[in-house]
């Protein structure tokens, strides 16, 4: 038979409660991070609508100057989607003008 001192349940039991208590922080957390993830995922869809609603083509290029992101507009010129320009890296030719079919 095991005996459990007065000082060692009280520590089972604040042990317990702490266990409990990061659970509730940990779920609260991950809901807190969920809507987060949400609301960016709003914003973002937002920006994309408002980027590709210009009529003339925008591009965004990375640190490294290879195009990242582009409007429908830029795509639209090489006959392709946003997403298939900025993998392809599609970009203008150099003296490439309306009309001129040069591209790289």
């Amino acid at each position: 038979m095991i005996e459990f001192s007065g000082a060692l349940c009280l520590i089972m039991v604040v042990l317990g409660a702490l266990w409990l208590r990061t659970r509730s922080q940990l779920r609260e957390a991950r809901a807190a991070a969920a809507a987060g993830l949400e609301e960016a995922q709003r914003e973002a869809a937002d920006l994309r609508e408002m980027l590709d609603a210009i009529p003339v083509p925008v591009w965004r290029r990375g640190p490294d100057l290879t195009l990242v992101d582009c409007n429908r507009a830029y795509a639209d010129a090489f006959e392709t989607t946003a997403e298939l320009a900025v993998f392809e890296r599609r970009e203008p030719a150099i003296g490439a003008g309306p009309g001129s079919g040069a591209t790289s």
